[in-house]
Order: structure tokens, then sequence, then C-alpha cells
């Protein structure tokens, strides 16, 4: 009567808080939901417990209820993520809800039936499996793409844990009975402490977005879990707790949880994976899916005891297990390792073209002037080495204004193309170089040779444009397309510069278009420009380096 009593008050006061509760978070509609209705229904489960004809079989399904409201909630939030990752993790929760509830159920019965319990029951067995789907969730590679095989793996390694489970609790030996009820429950808390430590461990990897929503409430779940059925096992084991008492609202908490967390909170967005910053969480990360592995070789280990043929096949299928998931991992490494070598060539090659395409004029398809520049400079420091003179021609098409504005653009772009070409087909010794300097003006790099014999070949290259005879009948000189070029020449030294060479070669080819253009001027060692127009025996362009004789000027 005293204990009537005292639930009796306990129920009023739940109650009483509710309803005080209610008037002040009615305007607060999503956190009422959050927090009123699990407390109607704890009230509501109060109120069960106290009337006598109810409090057996009416408490039993309210825990059933409260089950099947969290395999809902799981379920609804695995349909709004569709067929992504998270998605199925999700399922596998509520999954594992509905193995728990249809242990509930057969609980339900046994309990009904007054059907005593001295060992492992078929509810049992759905209570122990309801973790296997929350393994699997908590431990797999779903936050890792492309591994399907690796999934594979591991659910048939959920399989095989399942297998197990069955095999412990009712052993086919002949003379081996099920387990005893208090090897039953010291097996729940082994199994509850496992899986909550094993998704705070998850927690520590630097999941985001969907997952770490996913692992945050699982763990809150597994937590509270874990938190209720520590002392509700032990009292049931030592004291022989009763059904249809207000510590089985306790019971209740955490499913509650479950599907207030999974029904209310806000649907985030699956963010793409990203592999962990930290020595702890990488090891943490990489070390979760053996987890199953280990699972599945210590319960095989303890069948052995019973049935020897039916262990040794689980370690068989755990090691198995292992030994293909570092294969198929090492198979990834070295395929992705393959294409990072492809990556790189193909990167390279493109990097190759890019600086290729960087270093040619488009139009005329010789060097253009920053390939110049760059090659200038490297013949200055080896001629330098050497003591060695370094030659530079500028040239500048001959009224190539004109040739455009009588023509047109598109002729004066052929123009061009045939200049360069004339031009660049004349210069074959190692180290020669011409480039398209801007517009109609190209330069020529001549390594190794004194001013003389630089003037020579500039006189050559000056014949052959004119040879080509195109037609600019707008010149004054005669109608057909020539050239100017100026000549520079010296010996590099600390003393002077690339540029100042380069402002001798613009400097003669400005004094050959004053004089007439359609000519050669070259700066002589006296420092006097000289006109050059034609030399009876031409220097052939492609013939070996001409020795030098002369010493540079002091």
């Amino acid at each position: 009567m005293q204990l009537k009593c005292c639930s009796g008050q306990v129920s009023g006061c739940l109650l009483c808080v509710f309803f005080d509760y209610c008037l002040v978070m009615k305007t607060r509609s999503k956190l009422w939901l959050w927090f009123g209705l699990p407390c109607l229904m704890l009230s509501v489960h109060a109120g069960i417990v106290e009337i006598p004809a109810l409090r057996l079989a009416g408490s039993d399904l309210f825990l059933l209820l409260c089950v099947i409201l969290a395999c809902a909630a799981c379920f609804w939030r695995a349909r709004q993520y569709g067929n992504l990752r998270v998605g199925l993790q999700w399922y596998l929760a509520a999954m594992g809800m509905a193995l728990w509830a249809g242990g509930q159920a057969m609980y339900t019965y046994i309990d009904i039936h007054h059907i005593p319990q001295t060992v492992a029951l078929n509810s049992d067995l759905l209570f122990f499996l309801y973790g296997v789907p929350f393994l699997l969730a908590i431990c797999s590679v779903m936050d890792q793409p492309r591994l399907r095989s690796l999934l594979i793996t591991d659910l048939v390694q959920a399989f095989v844990v399942a297998w197990l489970v069955q095999s412990e609790l009712f052993p086919a030996s002949h003379g081996v009975t099920a387990i005893s009820t208090a090897h039953v429950y010291s097996a729940y808390n082994v199994e509850n402490l496992l899986l909550a430590g094993a998704v705070g461990l998850r927690l520590l990897t630097g999941a985001r977005g969907a997952k770490l929503q996913f692992y945050r409430v699982t763990f809150a779940f597994m937590a509270l879990y874990a938190l209720v059925a520590l002392p509700m096992n032990y009292w049931n084991e030592f004291f022989n707790l009763p059904t249809g008492t207000l510590l089985d609202l306790l019971w209740d908490l955490p499913f509650l949880l479950l599907a207030a967390l999974a029904a209310w909170l806000p649907v985030v967005e699956e963010e793409p994976s990203q592999p962990p910053t930290r020595r702890l969480q990488r090891i943490i990360r990489h070390s979760m899916p053996v987890l199953i592995t280990a699972v599945v070789l210590v319960m095989g280990t303890i069948l052995v005891r019973y049935d020897f043929l039916a262990g040794l096949l689980a370690v068989l299928i755990g090691l198995g297990s292992y030994s293909l998931r570092n294969s198929l991992l090492e198979m990834r490494y070295l395929e992705t390792q393959r294409k990072l070598t492809e990556s790189e060539g193909a990167l390279q090659i493109a990097m190759e073209r890019f600086q290729e395409l960087s270093y040619i004029d488009p139009l005329t398809k010789v060097a253009n002037r920053r390939q110049f520049e760059e090659a200038l400079n490297i013949e200055w420091n080896r001629t330098m080495r050497r003591g060695a003179p370094l030659s530079l021609l500028m040239m500048d098409l001959d009224h190539f204004k004109l040739l455009n504005d009588t023509y047109g653009h598109l002729r004066g772009d052929d123009c061009l193309m045939i200049a360069a070409q004339t031009l660049s087909s004349r210069l074959k010794r190692a180290g020669e170089m011409l480039a398209r300097y801007g517009g109609e003006e190209f330069a020529a790099i001549l390594p190794d040779l004194p001013s003389d014999h630089a003037a020579q070949i500039a006189e050559n290259l000056r014949v052959s444009i004119a040879n080509l005879g195109i037609e600019n009948r707008e010149a004054a000189n005669g109608g057909c397309l020539t050239i100017s070029i100026g000549v520079a020449t010296c010996y590099p030294s600390m003393d002077n510069s690339a540029e100042s060479l380069l402002a001798e070669a613009d400097q003669s080819l400005y004094a050959a278009k004053q004089a007439g253009r359609n000519r050669v001027v070259r700066i002589d060692d006296s420092g006097t420009m000289k006109s050059i127009r034609s030399f009876p025996q031409p220097v052939s362009v492609g013939s070996d380096p001409i020795s030098i004789s002369r010493r540079p000027r002091a």
C-alpha cells in the first residue's frame, strides 16, 4: 500500500511538471515537440503503471511503442537523405530498432504468459542482434567513396556476427544448453559498452556535416541506453526486478531521445569526406572497420569451447576478411598511385606544352619575345664564360604598314609567316635563334660570331627576303618587300649587359631605316656605323662556326 501511494504521488508530480512545462513552452512549438511530447509519453506510461490491470502488459507494450517511434524516426530520417551514404547509416539504425522492437514483442508475450526465464530465449537473440546493424553503421567504410567491395566484406562479417550470437546463445552441441540469464545480462552490458565506445571513437575522427550529426545522435542514444541498462540489468540479475514499476520509465528514455533527435533535428547536407589532420584521428579512422573483424574473432574463439568446427570456421572467416580487406586496400593504393603517376605525367606534358606555347609566336610559329629574352640571357652568360663574342640582329620589314593598307591584314599576316620561315630556315647553327620581337620586327641571336661575320649573315638574310619577290607596289624601294637589319656585337663581360647590346642593335636598325631601308648597318670596332649592301662571297649560314681571331676591346 505504501509503495502504491508513493507511485501515485510520483505520477501526479510528473503530470504537474509536464503541464507546467507546456504552459511555459506553448509559444515554442519545436521545443515543445522535443521535450513536451516525450514528457507526455512518460506521464502516460507512469499512469499505466498505476493501473493494476494494465501494469504488466501495458508497461511492456508502451516500451514497444517507444521503440517503434524510434524506428519510424530513423526510417524517416533515412528517407530524407535518399541514396547518400549517410542515408544508409540511418537505414541500418532503423533496422537495429526494428530488431529491438521484435525482441520486445517476444518479451511481452513471455511476460504476459508468465514463462519462466532461466536461460536465453528468442527475445534475447533479437536484443543482441539489434547491435549488429549499429556496429556496421558505425565501423564500416561508408564515409569513403568507391569502396563497395569493402562494404560487402563488412556486410558478410555482420551476418557472421549474427550467426555467432545465435550460436553462443543457443549452442547446437548435444548436452549443452542455452546460456543462463546471468551470462545474458553480462553480455548485454558488454555489447552496450562496446557500441557506446565505438561511436564515441567515431566522433574523434573529424566527421563533418550529416555524418557528424548521425554519430552525435547515435552516441547520445547509446550512452543513455548503456547508462540505463547497466543498473537495470544488475537489479534484474540479483534482485529479479518485476515488470510494471516506475523503473520501467527508464527504458523509455533512450528510445524517446533517439526518436526526438532523429525526427526533429534539421536535415543537414552531407559534406565531402576530408582526411583527418591529426595522427590519432587517422589511426582511429582506419582502425574502426577492423573492429567488426575483431568481434568475429573474439566470438569465434569463445564458440570453440562448445562447437570446435563452427568456432574454427568463424576464426577463419575473420582472418580471411582481414586479409581480403588488406588486399583490397593495397590494390586501391596501387591504383591510386598509378592514376597519380599518370596524372603527374599528363600534367607535366601539359605544362611543357603550355610553356612551349607561351614561348612560340602563334602567327609566325617562331620564338616570341619572351623566349628571345630568356635565350639572350643564357647566351650572354655562356659566351661570357667562354670569352666569345655575341652578335645580335634587329630586323624590320620595310614599308609593312603600306602593305597592310594596300593588300589587307590577311595578306600582311601571310607575308609575316613567309618572312619568318625564310629567315628561320637560314639560321641553322647551334644556339642561333630567330624571334618575332613585335609587329613586323624580328630579332636574331648569333653566338660565337664576330661583327664582320654577323654582318655577312645579316646581308644573306636581307637578300633572301628581297629574292622572295613579294609585291609591295606602294613602297618606294622597287615595289617589293624588303628588310632593314641592324647588327651589334660585343664580348659579354661584367662591364656591359645584354640590354646595352640590344640597344646598340636597335640603334643600328634605326640607322638602316634612316639611310634608305633595304640595307644592313653595323657598328664597327671604332664605334662608327657602317652600311652594307652586298658581299661578293656570302657566308653560308649553315656552315661550321667561324673561328675567333679578334680579342675583345679594352
